[in-house]
């Protein structure tokens, strides 16, 4: 099993907010680039991080790889990045395409 620690790179939020919505209109993933489509279920995450707010859509793929793989720490847009620096070398690769 794969895991991904970023609890120690990166700082803390002023405001983290994660709620689970059914998407009313198309949405693009956050994460792997992929459309999240009326009627799925994604994951939203709206934060403040220096006084500036952002907001991520995740597809409901990526927020469970997440939830399994990043044990220790979660930095919204970057999933397919920390999962690639961790565990990814020359020869082999876990990263779909789009997520790259």
């Amino acid at each position: 099993m794969m895991l991904v620690c970023t609890c120690n790179n990166y700082e803390f939020a002023e405001v983290f907010n994660k709620t689970f919505h059914e998407a009313r209109k198309q949405h693009k993933c956050s994460e792997c680039g992929c459309p999240i489509n009326p009627g799925e279920r994604y994951e939203y995450i709206f934060m403040v991080f220096e006084g500036e707010s952002t907001q991520f859509h995740t597809c409901g793929l990526c927020a469970k790889i997440a939830e399994t793989f990043q044990v220790c720490g979660r930095v919204p847009g970057v999933l397919w990045e920390d999962i690639h620096e961790a565990n990814c070398g020359s020869d082999f690769c876990v990263c779909p395409e789009s997520g790259r």
